[in-house]
C-alpha cells in the first residue's frame, strides 16, 4: 500500500515537472504569434524606412543589423553575451541571424520561466508566477517599439539563478551568476543593495556575500571603463554616462509625461499594489528587498534613460516575480469566505469600469509607435479592471468579517 502511494506520488511529481516545461512553451507560442501579426509591427517584422519582412514573416535585414549594431556600439558592445550566443547559435545550425535571435530570445524566456518556477513555493504557485511572467507587460510586448528587448531574457535567467543559488547558500555560485548578470546587462549592479539586505545583513552563515559581491562589482566597475580597447569601440564609457542624464528632462516634458506614467504603471503597478495590501503573503525581507530595488531602479531609469522604454522599469520584478502567486492564493482565500456578500456589491465594481476605458483610450499617448499597430492601449485597459477589482476586493474583505 505505502509502495502504490510513493509511486502514485512520484507520477503526480513528473506530471507536474512536466506541465511546468510545456506551460511556459504556450504562453510563449501565444508571445511569438503576437509579434507576428501582420496588422503589428514589432522587431520582427519591422516595416519601417525600406525594412520589410522575408517570407518567413521576420524582418531578416533589420535583425541582422540590430545584432551588428550591438557589435559596434559602445554602450551595447560591453554587453556582450546575447550577441555572442545569437552568433553561436547562427554558426551552428546554418541559421540566419534573425531566426537565431529569435529562437535563443524565446529559449531564454523559456528557461527564465523555469527558474522562477523553481523560485516558487509549490507547483501550482509556479504555473501562475511563470504566466505573470511571460504576460506581464514588458515580456508580452517585449520586442514592440519602443521595449525593444535584447539581453534582459539572459539578465534575468541570471538573476533568476543568483536568487536560487543564495538560497541554497551556495555563495560562490550565486556571485558568478551576477557576474554573468552584470556582464549581460549592467543594470543588474541596482540590484545589489536589495541582494544586500537579503542575503548579507546580519546572516553569519553569508558573511562572505559582502566581500564576494564587492569583489565582483569592482572587477566589472573595471570592465565596463576598460572594456573599449578590449572591444575594438572608442566612445569613452564616463562620457556616455554623463550624457545619459539629458534624458531626465525629456522623460518629464509635455509631450512624454503621460507615457512615462503609463509605461511605470503597466510594469510595475499591480506588483507593487500586491505588496501593499497583501503584505503577509511576501517574506518581509523579501518586500522590502523588492521595495528597495524599485526605488532605485526607478530613479535611475527617469534620470538616465528613455522611460518609454518599459522593460527598464523591470528589473525590480526579480524580488516580486516569486511571490505574485501566494499573494493570489491568499486573495482567493479571503474572497471565497466573503464570496455571497461580495456578489451583492459588485455593482460598485462596474462603476470604474468606465474609468478604466477612458484612461487606457484618451490618456495614454504613444510617442514612439502607433497604437494600431499594438495591443499597448488594449492591455492597458484591461489592466486597469485588474488594478481597480484588486482594490475593491481589498475593500471587501476589509469591511466584512468572514462568514462563521
Amino acid at each position: 500500500m505505502h509502495r502504490d502511494s510513493l509511486s502514485c506520488s512520484m507520477k503526480s511529481a513528473k506530471v507536474n515537472e512536466l506541465f511546468a516545461l510545456f506551460w511556459p512553451l504556450l504562453l510563449l507560442l501565444l508571445v511569438a504569434y503576437l509579434h507576428l501579426l501582420p496588422q503589428h509591427n514589432s522587431m520582427w517584422n519591422l516595416r519601417f524606412e525600406g525594412y520589410a519582412p522575408d517570407v518567413s514573416g521576420l524582418s531578416a535585414d533589420y535583425l541582422a543589423e540590430v545584432v551588428h549594431y550591438h557589435q559596434s556600439e559602445q554602450a551595447f558592445a560591453r554587453r556582450p553575451l546575447t550577441t555572442w550566443l545569437v552568433q553561436a547559435l547562427g554558426a551552428l545550425s546554418g541559421m540566419s541571424l534573425a531566426k537565431s535571435f529569435v529562437l535563443l530570445q524565446l529559449f531564454l524566456f523559456w528557461m527564465g520561466a523555469l527558474a522562477l518556477y523553481a523560485l516558487s513555493a509549490s507547483h501550482r504557485q509556479g504555473l501562475l508566477n511563470q504566466t505573470f511572467f511571460l504576460l506581464g507587460f514588458s515580456v508580452f510586448f517585449a520586442w514592440f517599439p519602443p521595449i525593444y528587448t535584447y539581453d534582459e531574457p539572459l539578465q534575468y535567467l541570471l538573476l533568476f539563478g543568483s536568487l536560487a543559488a543564495w538560497r541554497s547558500q551556495k555563495l560562490w555560485l550565486g556571485m558568478l551568476m551576477l557576474a554573468g548578470a552584470l556582464v549581460a546587462r549592467e543594470t543588474s549592479w541596482l540590484l545589489w543593495p536589495a541582494y544586500f539586505w537579503l542575503f548579507g545583513w546580519g546572516d553569519m552563515r553569508l558573511m562572505g556575500f559582502k566581500r564576494g559581491s564587492l569583489t565582483v562589482l569592482l572587477v566589472y566597475t573595471a570592465w565596463f571603463f576598460g572594456s573599449e580597447q578590449l572591444l575594438g569601440v572608442s566612445q569613452d564609457a564616463g562620457s556616455e554616462v554623463l550624457l545619459r542624464f539629458t534624458l531626465l528632462a525629456q522623460n518629464f516634458d509635455a509631450t512624454h509625461l503621460s507615457e512615462t506614467c503609463w509605461m511605470l504603471f503597466l510594469v510595475v503597478g499591480i506588483p507593487l499594489q500586491l505588496s501593499l495590501l497583501f503584505p503577509e503573503a511576501w517574506p518581509k525581507r523579501d518586500r522590502q528587498a523588492f521595495w528597495l530595488a524599485l526605488l532605485l531602479n526607478t530613479v535611475v531609469v527617469l534620470a538616465t534613460a528613455r522611460a518609454r522604454e518599459a522593460r527598464l522599469f523591470a528589473l525590480p520584478l526579480i524580488f516580486a516575480w516569486p511571490w505574485l502567486a501566494g499573494t493570489v492564493k491568499m486573495l482567493y482565500a479571503e474572497v471565497e469566505q466573503r464570496a455571497a456578500a461580495m456578489a451583492k456589491s459588485a455593482w460598485i465594481y462596474l462603476l470604474l469600469l468606465p474609468m478604466a476605458y477612458f484612461l487606457g483610450r484618451y490618456t495614454f499617448t504613444q510617442t514612439a509607435a502607433n497604437p494600431a499597430e499594438n495591443w499597448f492601449n488594449e492591455y492597458l485597459f484591461l489592466y486597469l479592471i485588474l488594478f481597480f477589482e484588486l482594490f475593491w476586493l481589498k475593500w471587501m474583505i476589509h469591511r466584512m468579517p468572514p462568514k462563521a
